[in-house]
């Protein structure tokens, strides 16, 4: 069964979000203004709610949680299923019968969330049959089977990691539209996986912090509060198949917002080892700037109030956006305002650009 609820400044800082939703815990928030550093308050977490999923918890105790439901069509099938939690993760196995080819059980929680994160983890790398699948799920807080789901699919010649959305009525999804499938050989059997959505036009999806999908054209139509699933799903009929969660926590943003930052200071979050992962400068305003980490991509990822002319004199640049990326050679023009972006330079040349930039009124950057 797809996954589904049984019927019955100063500065101001969204730091906690940004360093827990992103794994970015005991790195720093700089704002820079020549060689001057200022002081950073954090006045507002984004961070929704969290549980590392760690406990010595036997399923009678599991049971009773006031945080998760336990639950699935295992139950109903009378298939075998099981759940436990201790210091490795939430283990959840279940087992489909010859009566019951295809089962699934899960844990849910509600919440008005837009980022959703867990690690996962599938326990073998092939079955002798079926398809087990363990995923992270994020589905609307209405009556249909409607969600985007990160996941590992298991059979009987690999482990492969995949991302897609799922349409359905109040019983099942009867359509599925895969939007990323990674292919490769060997793949780790733990991944961590971010799931970044308004539940209407915007989705992104990372494994690894590595963004694999994106896009804010989506007409998803979630009702809220979201319905958020960890669940082991089996068509293999020899043995329990275990799905085990750690690291799950919810938030309500992907950006970390800082306000009335001094004229012409830059604000970046900086990792322990000195890595800028995201920077941003002031917009001019003495208002605020956003520092976007929903796009990891690449660390120079910025935006300003401007109309910008960039102009290739030589050599060739990647003129990286939230959606996509363009290939700039010499003589080419790019034309941009408020857009979030950055430039990656991969070959082995250099690159001169000129850039003209003309102030203009801020864009609304809400999604």
């Amino acid at each position: 069964m797809m996954p589904r609820i049984p019927s019955s400044r100063t500065v101001l800082v969204l730091l906690f979000l940004a360093a827990t939703a992103f794994g970015l815990l005991g790195m720093n928030l700089r704002p820079a203004h020549a060689l001057s550093l200022y002081s950073v308050n954090q006045t507002k977490s984004g961070l929704l709610g969290s549980d590392p999923l760690t406990a010595q918890l036997s399923q009678a105790q599991l049971a009773t949680s006031s945080y998760w439901f336990f639950g699935g069509d295992a139950i109903a099938q009378n298939s075998p299923y099981a759940f436990s939690e201790d210091a490795s993760g939430l283990h959840i196995g279940v087992q489909a019968t010859p009566v019951a080819p295809f089962a699934g059980f899960y844990a849910v929680h509600k919440d008005n969330a837009m980022v959703a994160h867990a690690v996962l983890t599938s326990p073998s790398r092939t079955v002798p049959s079926g398809y087990p699948n363990v995923g992270l799920y994020v589905q609307t807080g209405g009556p249909d089977v409607n969600y985007a789901v990160c996941a590992a699919t298991t059979s009987s010649a690999q482990t492969f990691w995949s991302v897609a959305l799922a349409i359905g009525n109040p019983n099942t999804a009867f359509q599925y539209i895969p939007l990323y499938v990674d292919s490769s050989a060997n793949q780790p059997l733990t991944r961590d996986c971010t799931i970044v959505t308004n539940g209407q036009n915007y989705l992104a999806v990372y494994f690894d912090g590595s963004q694999v999908y994106q896009s804010s054209t989506l007409n998803l139509g979630y009702q809220a509060p979201f319905q958020f699933f960890l669940e082991t799903q089996t068509s293999y009929t020899g043995g329990m198949f275990y799905g085990t969660f750690q690291d799950f926590y919810l938030a309500n943003s992907d950006s970390v917002t800082v306000t009335k930052m001094p004229s012409s200071s830059v604000a970046q979050i900086v990792s322990p080892f000195g890595q800028v992962l995201a920077s941003a400068p002031a917009d001019g305003s003495g208002r605020h700037e956003a520092l976007d980490r929903g796009n990891p991509r690449h660390p120079g990822f910025h935006r300003t109030n401007s109309v910008d002319y960039a102009i290739v004199l030589s050599g060739e640049i990647v003129a990286l956006m939230d959606e996509g990326e363009v290939v700039l050679k010499t003589g080419d023009v790019l034309i941009q305002r408020g857009t979030n972006h950055a430039w990656s330079n991969r070959t082995d040349q250099p690159a001169c650009l000129a850039f003209v930039l003309i102030g203009a009124e801020p864009l609304d950057q809400n999604r």
